[in-house]
């Protein structure tokens, strides 16, 4: 996918407001680890245990999984965890590498902005403390690979004078040392917001305990979505969002209409076709087709979305990508288009952008797609071609649904067409950010990350 994100303004509110609470009432889950197994994540050791106090796995009340090795004798006997959690003590004792690490990979955070990561943690007291200064706890995210950031970690108490034998904290400044809320016995929710949108979030945890009676315990690894899912992405991955006028399908040679590219594609059963163009600018999969009606299907085919929610966003807009191959001298004739339309709350629609054959072509017939920027049934602006470009339109008017109809008219052999990331966006309107941000603040008992 492409890196159009969508522009909700309450991302930055609540960065800004550095909130750690409860989730809030809108809050959307996007990611729960919840340490049952280890189905969900890598780690860089594997699971394992001597038997007695060298060990990293998964305890509790429940299945436990220790690699195959016996559940440890030495295990802690935490509280405050429900079921199962993922524990270690002695990391190193049986060889691993240190730190452990732990990675879940792929988190898919889509068109949601306000994200947030919330999990329990502990450590076993031991008198007078078993942490020392080069161990440490550190949860950490990327997006769309740009580089791992730190989300939450504990170090040893920065008050411990001689660096050896004390407990973890919080470190909320990066100082390295821990300032912040201790941990303990009995497992502490922590929460603390997410920074950046985009499409695919990555999460590690490392953990570097290397001694015995040093130990960690964490559970219920969640990321949420504070701002509730407004708008529309579509990256025509599948056909789940939409419906269309003809149903996907394809002769498997130049009468195609269906997703393709680098992914899954789906032509309604019918084979990949021949016919299909080698676009570029398009980032995984996208929606093309070619000779709409020479399997039957009436023209022109349509495909519409329905019940957008647009309630309490101002400033819409809608962005796209759109592409037709271009085969000299060119397949456009006057009665083809790609045309995007809307309605806000069954109003009638309106043309958002139409792409008509270039007014320049004297014949009428053979031409290249333009935009008709003035209604004229005729191409007179930017053209398309077959590199995908990116058009972004103001829409008129707010309301609560937002209906989106794509419709298509080319009906020859190589006359064909393919766009991508279509997306409907807008900014909340101030009650609506203050309502959010006052359920935000709503939250009791949790650990407040001031990192």
């Amino acid at each position: 996918m492409s890196n159009l994100r969508v522009k909700h303004a309450m991302v930055g509110i609540a960065l800004g407001l550095g909130l750690l609470a409860e989730p809030s009432a809108e809050a959307e889950l996007l990611f729960n680890e919840t340490f049952s197994d280890d189905t969900q994540f890598t780690s860089s050791s594997g699971l394992f245990s001597d038997g007695g106090f060298d060990y990293f796995g998964i305890a509790g009340t429940g299945t436990t999984d220790f690699g195959g090795g016996p559940d440890p004798s030495g295990l802690k006997a935490y509280t405050g965890f429900d079921g199962t959690f993922l524990t270690g003590m002695d990391l190193d004792g049986e060889g691993a590498a240190l730190p452990v690490q732990v990675e879940w990979a792929g988190i898919d955070i889509s068109g949601r902005s306000g994200l947030e990561f919330s999990g329990q943690f502990a450590e076993f007291f031991d008198a007078p403390g078993d942490i020392d200064f080069d161990d440490f706890v550190l949860v950490e995210y990327q997006i769309d690979g740009g580089g791992y950031q730190p989300l939450i970690e504990f170090r040893l108490d920065e008050g411990e004078p001689d660096n050896f034998n004390g407990i973890f904290r919080e470190d909320t400044d990066g100082s390295g040392r821990g300032n912040g809320e201790a941990l303990g016995d009995v497992a502490k929710l922590f929460i603390t917001p997410i920074a950046g949108t985009g499409t695919s979030l990555d999460l590690r945890l490392s953990v570097r305990v290397n001694a015995g009676d040093e130990d960690f315990a964490v559970d219920n690894f969640q990321v949420n979505t504070t701002t509730p899912p407004q708008g529309l992405i579509e990256p025509f991955d599948n056909d789940s969002q939409f419906t269309t006028s003809s149903g996907l399908f394809s002769d498997g040679g130049f009468d195609f209409f269906g997703i393709t590219g680098a992914g899954a594609s789906d032509f309604g059963g019918g084979p990949d076709p021949s016919g299909a163009k080698a676009y570029g600018g398009f980032d995984g999969t996208f929606i093309t087709g070619m000779d709409l009606d020479g399997e039957g299907a009436s023209l022109p085919v349509t495909v519409d979305w329905t019940g957008i929610d647009i309630s309490g966003l101002t400033d819409l807009e809608f962005s796209g990508l759109f592409a037709e191959f271009f085969d000299t001298p060119g397949d456009i004739d006057f009665d083809d288009f790609v045309l995007v339309e809307y309605q806000i709350d069954g109003g009638g629609y309106q043309t958002l952008i139409e792409f008509r054959l270039d007014e320049g072509e004297p014949d009428n017939f053979n031409g290249i797609f333009r935009e008709d920027t003035d209604g004229s049934g005729r191409g007179d602006g930017e053209t398309l071609g077959d590199i995908a470009k990116l058009f972004t339109k103001p829409i008129d008017g707010t309301g609560s649904l937002l209906d989106l109809r794509l419709s298509v008219r080319v009906n020859a052999g190589d006359e064909d067409f393919a766009v991508d990331e279509f997306m409907i966006t807008g900014v909340p309107e101030p009650g609506t950010v203050a309502l959010l941000a006052g359920g935000l603040l709503a939250g009791t008992g949790a650990r407040r990350s001031r990192r």
